[in-house]
């Protein structure tokens, strides 16, 4: 038990309130999100969730923190590198609002242990790696099992998406076009719908070809997707709106200022 300043959830969520309702609050604080990965889009958007009054969080990642996590991963810092991520960001998270229940699981999310993880949960978030497509798999499986919303975020340069499954709508499997064979890969067109202007194509070929190519990312364009995250999960709770759901999502960059929600524009 971290010792600290006691925490009020009152007072920690009152500059809530006159954006949300009292009432509205309550329901989040009686909400579970389970977030499968910590590390870009994972683990801010479970910091973000915490500091909204989110009464309850469940973080998986198998992953310790590297160097190379510090230019946009907002628990990776030099004291964190080579530790594990849903370890560091129970922590985190703790220290936010030790009120709040917190469950980590330092494994990565499968067929063994998926049901267990999501039982309970009001919402998931798919904060996988893009390359982990069996686990991602598993995950969207039992939540549609589960009739559980789940919503994943990409970055591609100054930009992000968010996509979102609805239990009643088109299944991961059928949007990426998966059909059981064996080394699936995902397309890079299914999470990145628009290339921005700026960003050189080659760049995206060689991620496909070239599994050992890294993806670039910055740190301003995973606060972007974990921004629009967040504010999808949040208004969902509290009935404000549904999500925007596959065939359609969100996408936004901010150096050629476009604004889509679908395919077709």
């Amino acid at each position: 038990m971290m010792i600290g300043w006691p925490i009020d959830y009152e007072e920690l969520t009152s500059r809530n309130i006159g954006v949300i309702t009292e009432e509205e609050q309550e329901i989040l604080r009686n909400s579970t999100i389970a977030i499968a990965g910590c590390g870009c889009m994972g683990g801010l958007a479970a910091d973000l969730l915490a500091r909204f009054g989110i009464g309850h969080i469940k973080i998986a990642d198998p992953d310790v923190f590297d160097v190379s996590n510090i230019n946009r991963q907002n628990m990776a810092r030099r004291s964190t590198v080579g530790h594990n991520k849903a370890e560091v960001l129970g922590q985190w998270l703790e220290d936010l609002n030790p009120d709040m229940k917190i469950e980590v699981y330092n494994t990565a999310i499968n067929d063994k242990n998926a049901k267990e993880f999501l039982t309970g949960a009001d919402y998931a978030i798919d904060g996988i790696d893009f390359y982990n497509f069996q686990d991602a798999l598993f995950f969207h499986q039992e939540a549609y099992r589960n009739k559980q919303f789940v919503s994943l975020a990409t970055a591609i340069g100054f930009g992000a998406n968010v996509f979102t499954f609805d239990p009643d709508g088109i299944t991961f499997e059928d949007y990426l076009g998966y059909s059981g064979e064996d080394n699936f890969s995902i397309p890079p067109e299914k999470y990145c719908p628009f290339l921005p202007s700026y960003v050189n194509s080659e760049i995206i070929d060689k991620v496909v070809n070239d599994k050992s190519t890294i993806i670039p990312s910055i740190g301003l364009a995973q606060a972007l997707g974990n921004a629009l995250l967040v504010t999808e999960i949040v208004c969902f709770l509290i009935n404000k709106k549904l999500p925007i759901s596959i065939p359609n999502f969100i996408s936004i960059d901010l150096i050629d200022l476009k604004i889509r929600t679908n395919i077709g524009v």
